[in-house]
């Protein structure tokens, strides 16, 4: 960037070019013009202001009376040029005591210098009397008031572009003066102080850039971040720390990502899914859309159905050897719905459906051995035990229910003798049996169960009873109406 000139008028306080021989000659004059000028300054006053008022004292309106009462030929020529010098320098008094021109001398110098040469040299002018000549100089002065007045706005736009500029380019005392003199016009102004509050804390933003630009070459990353930081402290707008910053911000996150990453891939390794999951949302926090996250993820996720699996089919391995059946095929079902082709499920499934149906039906005929008094579940119970004849040795508890069904269908088939004895009157029947008719005594063979007979005689009440017939006792019923009615 080219570096910008600073516009008319705009040299910092306190600017000196460099000495001439002459320089010690050309300031003692100066003081010297510069004492002469005040002493004139001051005289003027008393002319312009002390005067006058004497003069009214004696005569209110002088130049009023000279101008209605008297031709303009019989007014002295001196004092109307006097008189028109003191209007002019009054003007140009009360105009330089305006407020838009406070402090002017050092927002504006050289045009301040000019109007303040031009008055000097009225006074100049005054002091000796040459009054038409003093009139001009101090209408000349005005004129500079008047255009120092009127440029005013640019020259605050100015200034604050050539200060604004200046902090930019580094040039940190330019850039302070010329704030300065911003604030000299506009005590308040708001960029004016802000840019004065940056500038004068810029020479040590700029060290601690520098001290941040060490550190990220030697690859001391957090504490080039601490220097930026400390620096977008003291200016918060300071762009330029604000992107390293930025910057070196990324490259610790990038080192934390591949940090996380790494102790995901070990834990994953190592069989601590737990673990990889935990380094892989860390690693997500702060890189959640790389390939290698997304890889590592889909890993993680086979393991972990792989684990689940896993840890199922030992589960429902477990329930097997213990002929639980119904829990088995909780298991498997569940390692389906994880992994619908997973194999062992598919037919573990189907095994232990089969054998805890083979299971509830033999608990049906050996919970209740009676049903087998009858010729249908007997039957039934005869083919369900055809059709497990080879047990798996790793089976014992189906075994032992397929021998107990089988020693009960032997017990249900082997008759029972039963005594029954009458009075020869009464006509016996057995359900399900038949009607045995009327003896005294009669001996059948009946299949071990539950049997009700009952006995019918004319002029008599029915009598009902109910046996139980088992091989453990023998059997002997006495059944006979004697109840008249």
């Amino acid at each position: 960037m080219t570096p910008i000139s600073p516009p008319p008028d705009l040299k910092p306080p306190g600017y000196k070019s460099e000495d001439t021989p002459s320089s010690s000659n050309a300031q003692r004059q100066r003081k010297l013009l510069w004492g002469l000028a005040a002493l004139l300054f001051a005289l003027a006053l008393i002319v312009v202001f002390v005067l006058p008022e004497k003069i009214q004292q004696q005569d209110p309106s002088p130049v009023a009376r000279v101008q209605n009462e008297q031709p303009q030929s019989t007014v002295s020529t001196t004092n109307v040029a006097q008189h028109d010098a003191g209007l002019a320098l009054q003007a140009f008094l009360r105009l330089r005591a305006q407020p838009a021109l406070l402090e002017a001398e050092v927002w504006a110098p050289d045009a301040w210098s000019l109007s303040v040469t031009a008055s000097e040299l009225g006074d100049e002018h005054y002091g000796h009397r040459r009054f038409k000549d003093a009139r001009l100089a101090y209408l000349a002065a005005t004129q500079h008031l008047i255009q120092l007045q009127s440029d005013r706005p640019k020259i605050l736009l100015d200034t604050l572009a050539y200060a604004q500029a200046s902090l930019e380019e580094g040039n940190i005392v330019q850039s302070i003066h010329a704030f300065e003199r911003v604030l000299a016009m506009q005590t308040n102004h708001p960029q004016a102080m802000i840019g004065l509050a940056q500038a004068r804390v810029r020479e040590q933003i700029l060290g601690l850039m520098e001290d941040g630009r060490q550190a990220q070459s030697a690859n001391r990353l957090a504490d080039a971040a601490q220097a930026y930081e400390k620096a977008l402290k003291l200016d918060t707008s300071y762009q330029s720390a604000r992107t390293e910053l930025a910057k070196v911000s990324g490259q610790l996150a990038h080192l934390e990502y591949q940090k996380a990453m790494s102790g995901a891939l070990s834990a994953l390794k190592a069989g601590d899914l737990n673990q990889a999951g935990l380094a892989l949302k860390q690693a997500a926090k702060i890189e959640p859309d790389t390939v290698e996250l997304q890889d590592a993820r889909q890993r993680l996720q086979s393991a972990r159905q792989k684990s689940a699996l896993d840890s199922l089919r030992k589960q429902a391995q477990e329930f097997v050897s213990n002929e639980q059946w119904a829990e088995a095929e909780t298991q498997y079902k569940k390692a389906l719905g994880i992994d619908s082709q997973a194999t062992f499920a598919s037919s573990g499934l189907g095994h232990a459906q089969s054998r805890k149906t083979l299971n509830v039906q033999l608990d049906h005929y050996l919970e209740a051995p009676e049903r087998l008094a009858s010729d249908e579940p007997l039957n039934n119970a005869r083919l369900l035990l055809e059709a497990n004849v080879n047990i798996p040795a790793n089976e014992p508890l189906l075994a032992s229910k397929l021998s107990a069904l089988r020693e009960a269908i032997e017990v249900a088939s082997t008759p029972i003798t039963l005594v029954i004895e009458s009075d020869s009157q009464t006509q016996i029947t057995i359900y399900h049996v038949g009607r045995l008719g009327a003896f005294e005594q009669k001996v059948i063979q009946l299949r071990p169960g539950q049997y009700t007979v009952t006995g019918a005689r004319e002029g008599y009440r029915d009598v009902r009873k109910v046996i139980s017939l088992s091989p453990a006792t023998p059997q002997h019923l006495s059944i006979r109406c004697e109840e008249l009615i």
